[in-house]
């Protein structure tokens, strides 16, 4: 009987097994050997009054809930009739028809490398985009992080970063680093020119998907593994870019209803 409101019921009870039957959810508690009748039956239709009470709340509760349920159903629809919207604009539109939403289900993966070694890159965004990558490459980090920035101002979705450790300037970890103030899921793999134990720990600090020594022994299956990862990537990229703007859309609906929900709950 999960709405129940129990009273408990004993002939002169010690403090302590009172304190336990209030603890384990009694509304109140009656002393059969010193208290009257009366005041046995006020104690009864106290908790009745309760438990009508506690049920009436949770009734509103749960309609509540539900109601809400509802409306994030809607929620969702119209943030994917918006999304459409938006591309249909962009195609039609010249100025904006470069934009990439990070919630587009129909882009390719977008990977950025960051290369100090100008032949490399270029290799490896020709060999990225001949399995549909779209790919962006310099060769200082803080290039890369001026462009990733300036794509974030756009709206423009990045995968992943393919950047080797040993840059000039800032180096590649903390790249990485300030690459994820705006993006801090970004997948990131990296490149290497020598093995070092402690580097390889702190790069398994950040969580980078991927590690490759140069020069690379089997380019082939170095492009296959990134662009697997840039994939994997772009869904989780694209599922917090979709919350993002539902959150955004929606914040101040949601405020209120955790201002209801807390009301109800006192």
């Amino acid at each position: 009987v999960p709405d129940a409101a129990p009273v408990a019921v004993a002939q002169r009870p010690s403090v302590g097994l009172v304190v336990a039957c209030l603890r384990a959810g009694a509304v109140d508690f009656v002393d059969l050997g010193s208290e009257s009748y009366e005041t046995t039956a006020e104690a009864l239709t106290y908790a009745a009054r309760k438990r009508a009470k506690y049920g009436a709340q949770k009734r509103a509760l749960k309609q509540l809930r539900a109601m809400v349920e509802e409306m994030l159903k809607d929620l969702v629809r119209t943030e994917r009739r918006s999304i459409d919207l938006e591309k249909q604009l962009a195609q039609k539109n010249p100025r904006t028809a470069g934009l990439a939403f990070d919630v587009d289900a129909e882009r390719d993966p977008v990977v950025m490398v960051v290369e100090d070694d100008r032949d490399m890159a270029n290799f490896l965004c020709d060999k990225l985009e001949e399995t549909d990558i779209t790919t962006f490459a310099f060769v200082t980090g803080e290039e890369a992080v001026a462009h990733a920035d300036l794509m974030s101002t756009r709206g423009q979705a990045l995968d992943l970063v393919l950047i080797d450790i040993g840059l000039p300037g800032i180096d590649g970890l903390e790249v990485i680093r300030r690459l994820r103030k705006d993006r801090p899921g970004l997948a990131a793999f990296l490149i290497t020119g020598y093995a070092d134990p402690n580097l390889t720990a702190r790069a398994a600090d950040l969580g980078v998907v991927g590690f490759v020594l140069k020069p690379f022994d089997d380019s082939t299956t170095l492009i296959e593994r990134v662009r697997s990862e840039a994939t994997l990537a772009m869904g989780r990229t694209r599922d917090h870019g979709y919350l993002q703007r539902i959150k955004a859309r929606h914040d101040r609906v949601l405020t209120q209803y955790r201002l209801l929900l807390a009301d109800l709950e006192k």
